[in-house]
């Protein structure tokens, strides 16, 4: 969950009235300015950029002597419009101007510098440099991200908007986990705030998920798992559907991963900490009913209409986690050997029915896991459904020689003989 330090761009429009108009009327800079926030907050990033590039270009040399330091608020807002963008590499010129060409130097010795006379401050001076930071880190360019951090978290701050400093620091903790000589460095700071550390609940999650995704896949499992046990707490005090929302994606790319380095148990520690889609679903539903049943306005009929479709979207996104939370701690039971909690997993998914995009997948393994209990009877019954359901789909041969050859192999003679004699006509050729 990396942060880049958004800051409010809008917060310092009341500062640029005194810079507004120019005499030729050529570059209306105000104009400009406020083109450029609407454009942050419209998504046009490009139109908004022409505007300051126009301001840029019209000011490239006087711009610090003519308006004084509040001028670097252009470049700042290039470099924000640009990493809205997902421009990265091309933000980080932009806010390096602003931090270095626009000083508050000026400002702060008056007595000793004439031209500072009703001149106006760079406010964005400390978040230009958090922002820069933020882009070498989107970038994985960590060192780079990490000095920067560490200059902006020394930087004494005088003006709104300040940063954030919990998520600089969170963010600065993660520049040293991707660098080897300073990987303990980093781990041990998140979590000392993690485990005594005053920051309130919300960040403190940041932080355990920051540990997942730049630190859990290096450390030994032990380790993982007793700091997951101790911290599951935290993640389960949070609101059930900014669990779903906010929290599971991260939680189930971890169990993912876990299942892709062969370490079924990492992969179930992580699941341990999901929660259930389908309570996340149910509790947005009564939500979703509630509202549906409320008394309203004719006026506010059309504002209701709105939520309730972004409410049920909401509610299909997380649907949408119960096949990779249950074929994935399946998966994971199957591999460690508790063929009933994978059994229990697979049966989740299949009473959803033949509406299930997973659903092949979930017969064979609930195919699979019959025979690995010697229950020939689900085998044959998943493999009998395969068959009705999906008679073209590319798991179909290897359902069916495991409904063939575990009967046989298990000395089933008979049974296998019959299954053989029943499905054969629905072999691939060369199967049979």
């Amino acid at each position: 969950m990396r942060t880049l330090l958004m800051a409010s761009v809008v917060s310092c429009w009341a500062a640029l009235p005194a810079i507004a108009q120019e005499e030729g009327g050529e570059v209306d800079l105000a104009a400009a300015y406020d083109r450029a926030v609407r454009a942050i907050d419209s998504g046009q990033f490009d139109d908004g950029i022409a505007a300051v590039d126009a301001v840029l270009t019209k000011h490239a040399t006087d711009g610090m002597e003519t308006f004084g330091p509040v001028f670097g608020h252009f470049h700042y807002i290039k470099g924000i419009l640009l990493i809205r963008r997902q421009s990265y590499a091309a933000a980080i010129e932009p806010l390096r101007v602003c931090y270095e060409e626009f000083s508050n130097e000026s400002l702060e010795n008056k007595a000793k510098d004439d031209r500072a006379e009703d001149k106006l401050p760079n406010r964005f001076l400390v978040q230009s440099l958090a922002q820069r930071a933020g882009c070498h880190l989107v970038l994985k360019q960590f060192a780079d991200a990490a000095a920067l951090y560490e200059k902006t978290l020394g930087e004494k701050e005088i003006y709104d908007p300040k940063i954030n400093r919990p998520q600089t620091q969170i963010n600065l903790a993660t520049c040293y986990l991707h660098q080897p000589d300073q990987m303990e460095k980093g781990r041990d700071f998140l979590l000392e705030q993690l485990r005594t550390g005053t920051w309130p609940d919300s960040m403190k999650r940041r932080i355990l998920v920051t540990l997942g995704n730049d630190w859990s896949e290096q450390a030994p499992l032990e380790e993982v798992a007793a700091l997951l046990i101790e911290q599951a707490p935290l993640i389960r005090r949070a609101r059930l559907f900014d669990r779903g929302r906010n929290f599971n994606p991260a939680f189930i790319n971890l169990a993912a991963l876990g299942l892709q380095a062969g370490e079924p148990l990492r992969a179930l520690a992580w699941y341990q900490l999901v929660a259930s889609p389908d309570e996340v679903v149910h509790e947005m539903q009564v939500q979703i009913d509630d509202l549906k049943d409320r008394s309203m306005a004719p006026a506010l009929e059309a504002e209701r209409a709105t939520r309730l479709q972004q409410m049920n979207e909401e509610a299909d996104h997380i649907r949408e986690q119960l096949a990779p939370v249950f074929l994935g701690m399946g998966a994971a039971h199957f591999q460690i050997g508790s063929y009933s909690a994978s059994r229990a997993a697979h049966l989740r998914l299949e009473k959803l029915g033949p509406g299930l995009e997973e659903r092949p997948v979930v017969l064979h393994n609930l195919a699979v896991g019959a025979a690995s209990t010697n229950d020939w009877n689900e085998v044959i019954d998943f493999g009998t459904k395969f068959f009705d359901e999906y008679p073209d789909h590319s798991l179909k041969a290897a359902v069916a020689r495991l409904m063939v050859e575990v009967l046989f192999i298990q000395g089933n003679y008979q049974e296998a003989y019959d299954v053989a004699i029943d499905v054969r006509g629905q072999l691939p050729e060369g199967d049979e």
